[in-house]
């Protein structure tokens, strides 16, 4: 966790991509906050209210009540209390019986998940084996270990419904997306929100005990294979042959089938690893005769198209590709030609519409030519800023940004005077109260930032303080 920031650990925890966000609202019991008045005579934040999978009380089983101070940016460090902090209710479901059954067991999963040592959920593989292992349990698997979405459509459905009314969750769930979710839980093939994986253990198990056994027992294999195969794990990983291995295949005492085994990986594989460290292994032709070979890597490194290799071959363009990959400097040869290639025709295409239309401008000849300019513009910007000298900048100064500024500062100099119409002020303090003009005018301070852009704002604002503003109108804040 050390370092400059937290962008790394929050991309691991899949905090970034997941549409769930950091941010959590603080929650409190009514039922609590009541006890807590009675005995303390004031109330105070519960920690088992504030885990992420915990929105009924464990104690009472009533929904939480949510304060939005902490969900923007209007408050984020300020210090408040339960009686203080504008709770509201999230729960808007009535009287459910089976719904708040179901959160409660949610509730449950997310506090017993809490009481495990750190790390003890690190491996991704078992947590989708064990989620399979508990559907195959419950039936809901083929025989071929495949999900029969079929056969549990109901509790799924069921189960959606009830993590809709979830805020994280909120306009975010259905059944499309509750499948889409466990397809990618049990690929294990990345890394996903937490809540997202603690949202399906309620589905498949009935408590956490049950899930740990299964994970337990995925877990304890993952172990023993990694470790026996930690060298071509690393191998693997980095793309490339251990030079002991490359050795072994270059003299002839280890053939790729024998090495392709041992890595778990598909013999064409490792041919290609050895044609990137500068050699290629023996092979025994099936559909490519060493002639016909020969020809279609002429025509390779002349640039061909693999599709038309493919067809003069009479094969498929996978087979094209594996003899790119496992002849040596071929694929970067073959790509070098076909940028050179595609830069070429860019650069005709855009000099063609400079030398017809020199008149038109970038932006004309962009719409003219729109592959070309999206090529160079990605691969060759230099030259394309060069050339768009031989246009005529039709480029006006006055690009209405004046206009509409004006027309902003009216717009909002008119709706700042009629919410202070409309929400009376009842003292001086109040309007001295950063926090009352940030929930008045959210957008106050882009206009303090620039107050010459905004005028007519800036006036009602005077008129109201009653006032000049400093010298520093952004110290209002």
């Amino acid at each position: 966790m050390y370092g400059d920031g937290i962008g790394s650990l929050k991309f691991l925890l899949g905090l970034l991509t997941s549409g769930l966000g950091a941010a959590h609202p603080l929650k409190a019991c009514p039922a609590c906050i009541g006890e807590d008045r009675r005995q303390h005579a004031v109330a105070y934040w519960r920690r088992m209210h504030q885990w992420p999978a915990v929105w009924v009380c464990p104690i009472h089983g009533d929904p939480l009540l949510i304060s939005p101070v902490k969900l923007d940016q209007r408050a984020r460090f300020q210090f408040a209390l339960p009686m203080d902090a504008g709770l509201v209710p999230w729960w808007k479901g009535g009287d459910d019986i089976r719904t708040m059954k179901s959160l409660q067991t949610l509730a449950a999963f997310g506090m017993d998940l809490c009481t495990l040592v750190p790390g003890r959920l690190a491996d991704v593989d078992a947590i989708a084996q064990a989620i399979l292992e508990g559907m195959r349990n419950r039936g809901w698997l083929t025989s071929s270990r495949r999900i029969a979405w079929r056969k549990f459509e109901c509790e799924l459905r069921s189960h959606a419904a009830v993590m809709a009314h979830l805020p994280p969750f909120a306009m975010q769930m259905d059944v499309k997306v509750a499948q889409s979710q466990l397809t990618r839980i049990v690929a294990a093939r990345s890394l996903t929100q937490p809540l997202r994986y603690l949202l399906w253990l309620p589905l498949v198990f009935d408590d956490l005990a049950a899930f740990m056994r299964e994970y337990d027992c995925s877990h304890a294999p993952a172990i023993q294979s990694q470790i026996s195969h930690a060298e071509c794990s690393v191998s693997r990983w980095r793309g490339e042959l251990a030079q002991k291995d490359a050795a072994e295949l270059l003299s002839g005492r280890a053939s790729a089938t024998a090495l392709a085994r041992r890595y778990g990986v598909d013999p064409s594989t490792v041919a290609a690893w050895a044609a990137r460290a500068g050699f290629e292994t023996p092979r025994r032709p099936k559909v490519v005769d060493e002639k016909r070979r020969a020809v279609a890597i002429q025509h390779l490194l002349a640039g061909q198209d693999k599709a038309v290799v493919a067809a003069w071959l009479r094969t498929s363009q996978v087979t094209v590709t594996k003899l790119l990959r496992q002849v040596p400097g071929l694929q970067a040869r073959w790509h070098q030609v076909r940028t050179s290639r595609a830069r070429d025709n860019a650069r005709a295409a855009w000099m063609a519409v400079a030398r017809a239309a020199p008149m038109l401008g970038v932006a004309a000849a962009r719409r003219a030519e729109p592959a070309a300019y999206a090529w160079l513009y990605r691969n060759d910007r230099e030259w394309l800023k060069l050339q768009s000298s031989n246009f005529t900048d039709r480029r006006c100064d006055a690009n209405h940004a004046t206009v509409r500024i004006e027309r902003a500062d009216d717009r909002y100099a008119r709706a700042l005077r009629a919410a202070v119409m409309a929400r009376a002020v009842s003292s001086e303090a109040d309007l001295l109260n950063p926090e009352h003009w940030t929930l008045l005018a959210p957008g106050l301070k882009r206009v303090l930032r620039r107050p010459q852009a905004w005028p007519r704002t800036l006036l009602v604002l005077q008129s109201v303080l009653g006032t000049t503003l400093r010298s520093d109108p952004e110290q209002l804040f």
